[in-house]
């Protein structure tokens, strides 16, 4: 019984010193990850001079690396606040599939190397939310970063929203 009681207290030990750390440090590298986002933005404007296509597609791949950098940082502060219980919501009308379709791109590179496909399941018709459209988008992130490690290669993730029915298979004013 003393050995697991030293465990668990070793453990939320090292989980707190990785919760300190992760606050501490996330701040700081969202300055310099903007920073180079800014150069690359230089760079690719061709203000600095012309580039070949070689370089140009280098400095894209370089400008979506620091895009899921910052993305990632700013996920790791919001979990912050999360466990803090602290959650300010900004409530704003955006388009759903639109959000969706743009979380998944994040994910072609790793769908193409893993040679998983992808089922999407979007409304035709566009499906207006109310809704804080950073945590959704953050939440979304999770769900398909999740579905693409879990799923094998050679393997699919699919995707679906639309409108939410009641028990009668009306539709509501809930999004699926």
């Amino acid at each position: 019984m003393l050995f697991v009681t030293s465990d668990i207290a070793k453990h939320r030990e090292l989980e707190k010193a990785k919760e300190d750390f992760v606050s501490r440090v996330s701040p700081h590298l969202k300055g310099p990850t903007i920073g180079i986002q800014d150069s690359l933005v230089i760079l690719l404007n061709q203000t600095a001079g012309e580039l070949n296509e070689e370089q140009k597609r280098l400095l894209h791949q370089a400008k979506e690396s620091s895009e899921y950098l910052l993305k990632s940082l700013e996920q790791i502060l919001m979990l912050k606040e999360v466990k803090k219980g602290q959650i300010p919501l900004n409530l704003t009308q955006f388009e759903l599939a639109s959000l969706i379709e743009s979380c998944l791109t994040d994910f072609e590179r790793l769908a193409k190397e893993k040679r998983i496909s992808l089922k999407k399941e979007l409304p035709e018709r566009f499906l207006e939310v109310r809704a804080d459209k950073e945590k959704i988008e953050f939440v979304l992130t999770n769900i398909l970063g999740n579905a693409f490690k879990a799923t094998a290669k050679g393997g699919m993730v699919s995707i679906k929203s639309g409108i939410y029915p009641d028990e009668q298979q009306r539709p509501t004013d809930f999004a699926l």
